[in-house]
C-alpha cells in the first residue's frame, strides 16, 4: 500500500509543478508586448507509476505525481510561412511602387520643363520660320528652344542614369554601391546572427533544453530576412535563396550574397547565380529594369529625332544658299545637342542662325538671282515632322511615343499601388490571424493563472494534512 511518505512526493510534485506553470503563464504575460514573441504552454504529464513488484502485496500501480513534460511554443507555421512570403511580395511592390513614382516625377516635369511641351515649342518654332524665313529673331528664337529640348533630354537621361546609380553603382569586385549593394549587407548581417541563432538552437535541442525564447528571436529576423529577398525555409532550419544553401540549419554553414554585376544587375550565392524575386531586392531588380526600358526609349526618340531633322535639314538651303547642314549631333538622348556650328554653348552671342535651312530653292528666280530668303519650305517640311508617324517610334509621332511611354510607367505605377494595397490588406488579416493564434491572450492567462493558483493551493494543503497526518502517528507512535 501506499505510505504517507508516497503522498507527500505526489502532493510536493503538485507544488512544483503548478509553481513552474505559473512562471511559465508569468514569461507569458510580461512578453504582451513583445514583437514576435509567441505563448508559451506547460504540457502537463504524471509521473512513471509505482508499478506493484514482488516486494509489495499490492496488485495494482500507484500514480506518483505530476511533472511538466515540455514547454510548448504555440506556432501556427503554415500561417507564418504564408505570411513571411506575402510580407516578401509586399515589400517588393511598396519598393517598386515608391521608385517608380519617383521616376515618372523625374521624367515628367511641371510646365514648360515638361518634354511635351518642349516638343511642342520645338515644331512651333519651325511652323513660326516657315512664315518668317528671312527674320533673324524667329532663327535666334528656333535655337533657343532647340537648346531647350535638348538639355531636357540630357537632363533626363542624366536623372535616370542618377537613379539608377543610387540604386547600384560600380565597376567590378566589391567596389559597388548603392542601395541594393546595403541590402545585400544588411542580407549578410542577419544571415549571420540567424547562423549565431541557428547554431544555439541546435545545440540546446540536443542537449535536451528548450529553445523557445531564441526561436522566437530567429523567426522575428527571418520575416525581416524574406523583406528583402526572397527565402525557403527547410523542416531541418535550413534556409535557402532560390535553391542555394544561405544557412545551414545546425549553423555550420553561411554563405554570403554578392552582387556581381550592376549593368545586370546579377547576384550570387554559394558560387551560383541567384534570381531575386521578392523582397526590397527584387523591387529593385525591377525597378533598375524599368529605369533601362525608359532610357532605351527615351534614346530611341533622340536618336529618331536627331535622325529625322537632320535628314530634312541637309536637303534645304540656309540665308546664304549653302546647303544645310546637320542640326542636331549626338546619338540618343544622353548626348543629343544643337550643331555647335549653330549654337556655340559656351555664348549665344555667337549663334550662327544664318546657317539655318529654311528654304527648299536656293535661289530667286529674279531678276537679279539671288538666294531665297524667304523660302520657309524646308521649315515647314521639318514643322510637318511632328505629325508624322515614325516607323521607329512604334508608328506614332514623336508625342504620342513620350506620351505612351509615360502612360505605360503610369498604369505600371497604378498596377504596383493595387497590389501594395492588396497586400497590406492580406498581411494585416495573416497576421491578426497569427496573433490570435499565438500571441498572448490576456484573458487566456488569467484563466491560466488562476487554474494554477488553485492547483499550487490544493497541491500546498495536501502537503499541510500529510504533514499533520505524519505528526499524529508519530506522536501515537511515541506513546
Amino acid at each position: 500500500m501506499a505510505s504517507l511518505n508516497d503522498s507527500f512526493y505526489i502532493a510536493r510534485s503538485g507544488v512544483i509543478t503548478q509553481q513552474e506553470r505559473l512562471a511559465v503563464i508569468s514569461h507569458n504575460i510580461a512578453n504582451v508586448d513583445t514583437k514576435g514573441y509567441h505563448r508559451q504552454k506547460a504540457v502537463l504529464g504524471t509521473n512513471p507509476p509505482n508499478n506493484p513488484n514482488l516486494f509489495t502485496t499490492r496488485g495494482y500501480s500507484i500514480g506518483t505525481g505530476v511533472k511538466i513534460q515540455d514547454i510548448i511554443r504555440l506556432r501556427d507555421e503554415m500561417r507564418e510561412k504564408v505570411l513571411m512570403d506575402e510580407s516578401g511580395d509586399l515589400a517588393m511592390h511598396q519598393q517598386l511602387a515608391d521608385s517608380l513614382g519617383d521616376i515618372e516625377a523625374l521624367l515628367n516635369g511641371l510646365g514648360e520643363t515638361s518634354l511635351t511641351n518642349r516638343l511642342q515649342e520645338f515644331w512651333s518654332s519651325w511652323q513660326d520660320l516657315a512664315n518668317n524665313a528671312d527674320r533673324m529673331a524667329y532663327r535666334s528664337t528656333l535655337l533657343e528652344r532647340s537648346v531647350s529640348l535638348t538639355d531636357q533630354l540630357n537632363q533626363m537621361s542624366q536623372r535616370l542614369s542618377d537613379y539608377r546609380d543610387g540604386i547600384a553603382a560600380g565597376g567590378v569586385g566589391p567596389a559597388f554601391t548603392g542601395a541594393a549593394a546595403t541590402e545585400v549587407d544588411s542580407v549578410n548581417n542577419l544571415a549571420a546572427r540567424i547562423q549565431d541563432l541557428n547554431r544555439r538552437i541546435f545545440s540546446m535541442s540536443n542537449s535536451g533544453y528548450n529553445p523557445n525564447d531564441l526561436e522566437d528571436q530567429r523567426d522575428l529576423l527571418l520575416r525581416d530576412l524574406g523583406e528583402k529577398l526572397n527565402i525557403s525555409v527547410g523542416a531541418d532550419s535550413t534556409i535557402a535563396v532560390d535553391g542555394q544553401t544561405l544557412i545551414s540549419g545546425d549553423g555550420t554553414v553561411r554563405n554570403e550574397l554578392s552582387i556581381t554585376d550592376t549593368a545586370t544587375m546579377q547576384f550570387m550565392l554559394n558560387g551560383a547565380a541567384v534570381t531575386l524575386n521578392k523582397g526590397s531586392l527584387g523591387g529593385m531588380i525591377e525597378t533598375v529594369s524599368t529605369i533601362d526600358a525608359m532610357s532605351a526609349n527615351l534614346d530611341t526618340l533622340a536618336s529618331e529625332l536627331i535622325a529625322a531633322v537632320n535628314a530634312v535639314h541637309l536637303s534645304g538651303y540656309d540665308l546664304e544658299g549653302n546647303p544645310g547642314i546637320e542640326f542636331f549631333t549626338g546619338t540618343g538622348a544622353d548626348d543629343i545637342a544643337v550643331n555647335p556650328l549653330l549654337h556655340d554653348p559656351t555664348n549665344s552671342l555667337l549663334d550662327n542662325p544664318q546657317l539655318i535651312a529654311a528654304a527648299n530653292t536656293i535661289d530667286d528666280p529674279g531678276p537679279p538671282v539671288t538666294p531665297n530668303v524667304r523660302d520657309g519650305a524646308n521649315a515647314l517640311e521639318i514643322a510637318d515632322l511632328s505629325q508624322v508617324k515614325i516607323a521607329g517610334l512604334n508608328n506614332q509621332t514623336f508625342g504620342d511615343y513620350f506620351s505612351s511611354m509615360m502612360a505605360d510607367l503610369g498604369a505600371q505605377i497604378q498596377d504596383e499601388q493595387d497590389l501594395v494595397f492588396d497586400g497590406e490588406a492580406v498581411v494585416s488579416m495573416l497576421e491578426s490571424a497569427v496573433q490570435s493564434q499565438t500571441g498572448v491572450n490576456l484573458d487566456e492567462e488569467l484563466m491560466e493563472m488562476i487554474s494554477a493558483q488553485r492547483a499550487y493551493q490544493a497541491a500546498a494543503r495536501l502537503v499541510t494534512t500529510i504533514d499533520e497526518l505524519m505528526e499524529v502517528v508519530i506522536n501515537r507512535m511515541g506513546v
